[in-house]
């Protein structure tokens, strides 16, 4: 059996993450590589490059360490780069991740008109693997895909679809999709087919068709929105196109929207499942409250800070703090952490049992899903909210309710049982399932 994922998304993690905690340790298998894929993810690619020679050693490339003409300079913040000719942006400078590193994964070279022309992607060990040619309006054209050594082993044409594999043996395989593509690594690949989980009725599903041998049974964890009506492909499931097909919807009012559309034949197909979190800590019910922000612009923070001095309250930032900022300081319930270290970001996640998404601007550390994770009561208002997914109803404000969400603190902390009431009703707002949830699921269509 194996995962079938188009991206490694948020969500497709989610679910790899549920299935391993639930017992369930077979192979994931990515469509779609962007170099940066955790070493027991495959995809085609990373097989075809394998079979070229590939040695997946090294590291990424720094903001600094790129391919660059001589005398072109480089300028780099945080959040992104550029490349400079005589002050002329001629590139610009894309990281993997927001997360201070600089790592980079792709450079787009801009023509004198600044028009993208080369768009240059580099992986986790350091080589420029793939190389994009974009036409005079900027739509990407061709691109190739390279072995460490060089050689250039996958061609992609943008415009037609088509992909050209160059294999070790000399033979040249042309395919007309990347479902094919993705159909023939399957077929040749040594993986036990004899189940598949997929989620997306796109690639992954046309893939499937494409098989030589198809897999006994498919389930499609469904972790989309449908617009109104019961997607066609996921009728097609329904009704036996595929053999032995089984539909799981992630999200419950997804769920009940579609199975109000099914027969009863084909909503006996049809099953709701959320997801396993891991979870890395219990909440202690301590007076301690976390942000971390991207600006100065704090929602209601005077407010609170002074209504609640028996709370202390952490205030983190990657970058430099403004004085505004700054400001809070003189408080004696408030510590401020400017250009926080990673270390002091995760110790802060561990030591608060509050985190108040109260900061307008871009979230940063992906603040709410660590919030989350370390079971920290989140707290929000409206027009701040970020983490809408794991925030229960009942804990977004409305703007300048300062004096409703001061009181909701007040209250939690002041009786353990509430504060545990609105951590499960996160929970229930987050769809939390259970190990034995996946495990009844899973083992009664693929045992």
């Amino acid at each position: 059996m194996i995962n079938l994922f188009f991206e490694y998304t948020e969500k497709s993690q989610d679910l790899e993450s549920s299935l391993k905690a639930a017992g369930y340790q077979h192979p994931t298998v990515v469509i779609k590589d962007n170099g940066f894929l955790p070493s027991d993810v495959e995809s085609p690619l990373k097989y075809f490059l394998q079979a070229a020679g590939s040695k997946f050693q090294g590291r990424p490339r720094y903001f600094n360490e790129i391919d660059l003409p001589e005398y072109w300079e480089i300028k780099a913040n945080a959040q992104a780069g550029e490349v400079l000719n005589h002050g002329q942006q001629r590139g610009r400078i894309k990281y993997w991740k927001n997360d201070r590193k600089r790592l980079v994964s792709e450079v787009s070279w801009l023509d004198e008109q600044g028009r993208v022309r080369i768009i240059d992607h580099y992986n986790q060990w350091g080589w420029k693997y793939a190389v994009t040619s974009c036409d005079k309006a900027g739509n990407q054209a061709m691109t190739s895909y390279f072995a460490d050594n060089g050689q250039e082993v996958l061609i992609q044409n943008h415009f037609t679809g088509d992909y050209t594999y160059n294999a070790p043996d000399g033979k040249i395989y042309n395919f007309t999709s990347l479902n094919q593509l993705t159909a023939y690594y399957l077929d040749h690949a040594d993986y036990k087919m004899d189940g598949v989980i997929f989620n997306s009725l796109g690639t992954c599903l046309f893939t499937l068709i494409n098989l030589r041998n198809k897999p006994k049974r498919n389930m499609l964890f469904w972790q989309e929105r449908s617009q109104g009506n019961v997607p066609d492909n996921m009728l097609y499931l329904l009704h036996g196109k595929l053999p032995e097909s089984r539909v799981v919807i992630q999200n419950k009012a997804e769920y009940e929207k579609i199975t109000g559309q099914l027969g009863e034949a084909e909503k006996a197909k049809v099953s709701y499942l959320g997801t396993i979190y891991p979870f890395r800590r219990e909440n202690q019910h301590r007076k301690r409250a976390l942000t971390f922000t991207n600006s100065d612009q704090i929602e209601g923070l005077k407010q609170i800070v002074e209504a609640l001095p028996e709370v202390h309250f952490d205030i983190a930032a990657i970058t430099e703090m403004s004085s505004r900022l700054m400001g809070f300081g003189h408080y004696d319930n408030v510590a401020l952490y400017p250009v926080v270290r990673d270390e002091d970001a995760q110790k802060l996640l561990a030591e608060d049992d509050l985190y108040l998404d109260i900061n307008y601007a871009n979230e940063i550390l992906q603040a709410g899903r660590q919030a989350f994770e370390n079971q920290q009561l989140i707290l929000a208002f409206r027009d701040t909210l970020h983490a809408s997914k794991y925030t229960a109803p009942e804990n977004i404000f409305a703007a300048q309710d300062f004096d409703g969400l001061i009181a909701k603190i007040k209250k939690v902390l002041e009786n353990p049982s509430v504060f545990n009431e609105s951590l499960r009703s996160q929970e229930v707002k987050a769809e939390t399932a259970t190990v034995s949830n996946y495990q009844n699921e899973l083992g009664n269509f693929f045992s």
